[in-house]
């Protein structure tokens, strides 16, 4: 078994773990989010796998980029986090990220790519503010991260490629509004993105 595939099983251990902590306790603190980032990390590594893919198409067929294309639909973020006390906050987030890329090169050829990356991360965050409706943090998340390619082109055969990697993500700075019911903005970097915000229930 791959490493990375390993690392899931522990991820999914441990949120199962903490999570029947959490029902045990009386005090619960229990918050569920849906959110929306733009611009993570995943987006970053595949432009550079493409750049290297031009780069190599270059070297071997002698043919130069004529265009590209990038369209990306953001990331879709689920989290679960529970309370343990003023400070530690501990839970996981689930992220999807679709996006595409088309490049276009001098000799005609087209090559079409669709991505889908899928992330799974525990996630820790520090609360240094927690008053009334406002709080304020700051924290991180280690995970994996499951990507999917299919490629199509207009002079081969389609293509698809997959892997599983490494996932994370660094928030700097995070705010949150609201008491049962919120919202939230956080800015950082990684796997959702370098601004995510949304929604926050407090259970």
């Amino acid at each position: 078994m791959k490493k990375p595939l390993k690392v899931l099983l522990v991820i999914l251990c441990t949120v199962i773990v903490f999570s029947a902590a959490a029902q045990e306790s009386s005090k619960a603190n229990n918050d569920i989010r849906l959110g929306y980032g733009y611009y993570s990390a995943s987006d970053l590594d595949i432009i550079n796998r493409d750049a290297f893919g031009i780069v190599l198409r270059h070297i071997i067929f002698r043919d130069s980029l004529l265009s590209s294309k990038f369209l990306s639909s953001g990331i879709f973020m689920l989290q679960y986090q529970h309370q343990f006390n003023k400070v530690i906050h501990f839970g996981g987030v689930f992220t999807f990220n679709p996006l595409s890329t088309t490049l276009e090169f001098k000799n005609g050829t087209t090559e079409t790519d669709s991505w889908f990356t899928y992330s799974l991360m525990p996630r820790m965050d520090f609360y240094y503010i927690n008053k009334g409706i406002f709080s304020m943090y700051s924290g991180f998340a280690v995970g994996v991260s499951y990507f999917s390619c299919h490629s199509k082109f207009n002079d081969q055969a389609d293509q698809t490629v997959t892997n599983v990697s490494w996932a994370y993500q660094i928030n700097a700075l995070g705010i949150r509004l609201g008491k049962k019911v919120g919202g939230f903005i956080e800015l950082g970097f990684g796997y959702q993105g370098i601004v995510n915000l949304g929604i926050s229930a407090k259970l």
